[in-house]
């Protein structure tokens, strides 16, 4: 399936700059400031070990209150300054994939090359990817993104970015487009 980003006014928050928000969510547990610089980021899709982001990456808030991170260069790249803390994001049309629906080449391509894990058993962690340095997480409904497909002359899939959506936070920022 097709989908685009619909709510592409956000709040975002460099890491380092020592804003009232980053010392917010320190305070709360969601953010952790590790010795060598770097920080940890408690999403919506970690369990205990938090996603690595360094220092001039950006956090986001979701819809539940969860931070997430993006790396500086693509944050940039694809956000306009509205204004303090106020970004709009660039919105492009994407793949993406549910586990109901028939499974695409490039799904295909990450179960084969262990990039991504389906675990059946279990419906709250059934997918499972190793994406910013730890072990992330998602619910059977949750939404794969597949960010971008790099294909070599022959079209043979060679690599896949992707990541993952909760359900609920899809249905409040996304649209299907087909």
């Amino acid at each position: 399936m097709r989908i685009i980003k619909i709510a592409t006014e956000l709040e975002a928050w460099e890491l380092g700059a020592g804003t009232k928000t980053e010392r917010d969510l320190l305070a709360a547990g969601k953010l952790r400031l590790l010795p060598d610089g770097t920080y940890l980021v408690f999403s919506r899709e970690t369990d205990t070990q938090g996603q690595r982001a360094r220092a001039g990456d950006y956090v986001k808030i979701d819809s539940a209150g969860f931070p997430y991170p993006n790396r500086r260069e693509f944050f940039l790249t694809h956000h306009t300054p509205l204004g303090g803390c106020r970004y709009r994001q660039t919105a492009e049309p994407l793949d993406a994939w549910t586990a109901d629906e028939p499974m695409p080449a490039q799904v295909r391509f990450l179960l084969d090359t262990g990039k991504l894990r389906i675990d059946e058993q279990d419906e709250s962690h059934y997918f499972r990817a190793l994406l910013w340095g730890a072990e992330l997480f998602a619910a059977r409904d949750a939404v794969v993104v597949l960010d971008r497909t790099t294909r070599n002359e022959a079209g043979e899939i060679t690599a896949v970015k992707f990541h993952f959506i909760a359900r609920q936070e899809f249905e409040i920022t996304h649209r299907i487009l087909e």
